[in-house]
This record gives structure tokens, C-alpha cells and sequence, in this order.
């Protein structure tokens, strides 16, 4: 038997290969990143000057004096059509995990970070949007956040 070699491919082939392993990673990476997020949840820390809301990329502190928890409540979103997420202006929209800003049903903007469409925190605030949080237990940060003086 005889073997001969092929001619290898020539820099031509690497000018192709290289935008598009690198345009792959761009692409890899953030959806990696998201799903591994989507997977840890995230927390919402309480404390005297307000909530800090610990989710990946819209993350955010939010004053007591912002919160509106005289309108604040657990809802099922299966039943409370009105305050489903409609129309997602900046964030993550996928089976069983949305997280950003949404507008929902019933016209109003939204900072989601939802799992499930049970038990879900309706929290408003004096700034013109309201809170959707997918809690372990939304009751237990409801009443932990209507304890924080000046809310």
C-alpha cells in the first residue's frame, strides 16, 4: 500500500474560519451565561434603606421610599391576566424564565424576573414601574418588605 498526501488548505481557509469561530463564541458565551443564570435565580436582599434585587444584568437597589406596598400583593398570573407580561422591551423572553423589562397586559412597565406564573410578587413603585418576582416565598418578602420603615 502507498499513501500520498493531501494538499493542505491554504491562509485563504483561515480568513473564513477564524470570523467565524470568533462570531461563535460572541454568540456561545452569553446564551451560556444566560442559561447557567436562569438556573441559580437570583435573591432579593431587605434591609432598612429598601430591597436590593440581585438578578443577572437588571439587577438593582431600590429605595424604601420607592416602594408601594400599600398595592403590593402575591398574584396568579394565571388568573390575574391583566399583570401577565406582554410585550418585552429589554430582556429575556423564554419557556418558563423571563427576566428584564416587560410591558404587561394591562399597560404598565414592568421589571420581571419570572419563573412561574404562581405566586408571583406584584410590588409597584413611585417610579413609574412595577416589581414581578418569581420568590420562594412571596408572602415572607412581602411582609419583610412592608417592614422596612418609610415603604
Amino acid at each position: 500500500m502507498r499513501s500520498f498526501a493531501l494538499v493542505p488548505a491554504g491562509p485563504a481557509a483561515m480568513w473564513v474560519l477564524v470570523p467565524a469561530l470568533v462570531t461563535l463564541a460572541l454568540v456561545a458565551v452569553p446564551l451560556a451565561w444566560l442559561a447557567v443564570s436562569a438556573r441559580h435565580g437570583g435573591s432579593v436582599d431587605v434591609s432598612s434603606d429598601g430591597i436590593r434585587l440581585n438578578v443577572p444584568v437588571y439587577g438593582r437597589r431600590i429605595p424604601a421610599g420607592s416602594l408601594e406596598t400599600s398595592h403590593a400583593r402575591v398574584v396568579d398570573l394565571a388568573t390575574a391576566r391583566e399583570l401577565r407580561p406582554r410585550l418585552r422591551t429589554n430582556g429575556v423572553g423564554l419557556p418558563g424564565y423571563r427576566a428584564g423589562w416587560f410591558q404587561l397586559q394591562d399597560g404598565e412597565n414592568a421589571l420581571v424576573s419570572v419563573t412561574s406564573q404562581w405566586n408571583v410578587l406584584y410590588l409597584p413603585t413611585s417610579d413609574g414601574y412595577v416589581l414581578l418576582l418569581s420568590a420562594a416565598d412571596p408572602g415572607g418578602l412581602l411582609a419583610a418588605i412592608r417592614q422596612i420603615p418609610g415603604s
